[in-house]
């Protein structure tokens, strides 16, 4: 599966992104499932469209890279939502994080201070 990446030290963050499609694979899929907490695969199972269940996968997925660098996990870690729906880890207030998807495209971005991330699927018009 290919995971990139690109840190910004001036900023203290890191921006992890991937496409989906690879989670066609249906082994690939499973074993990367496999591996995400209950809370996320219930997320997953609840959306009806396999594109959109490969956009929450790669989104767990991430944030489960994102998290390793802080000697974490995806399914050790609570996530509660703040205003407007904001993902935070109330356990680890020092790591900010953001998701999102659009597309094929999933991207998380990782910080020591607030950070936002927005992934948007551009469609050229003739």
């Amino acid at each position: 599966m290919t995971l990139q990446e690109l840190p910004l030290e001036e900023y203290n963050a890191c921006v992890y992104w991937m496409d989906v499609r690879e989670l066609e694979d249906k082994d690939l899929f499973s074993r990367c499932y496999k591996r995400l907490s209950d809370e996320r695969r219930k997320k997953i199972d609840s959306y009806l469209f396999g594109r959109d269940r490969r956009l929450s996968l790669g989104a767990g997925i991430l944030l489960d890279k994102g998290l390793s660098a802080y000697g974490l996990s995806e399914g050790e870690v609570s996530i509660s939502y703040g205003k407007n729906g904001k993902p935070r880890l109330s356990r680890y207030p020092h790591i900010h994080f953001n998701l999102s998807h659009s597309g094929e495209m999933a991207l998380t971005v990782f910080s020591s201070v607030d950070v936002g991330a927005i992934l948007k699927r551009c469609r050229k018009r003739i």
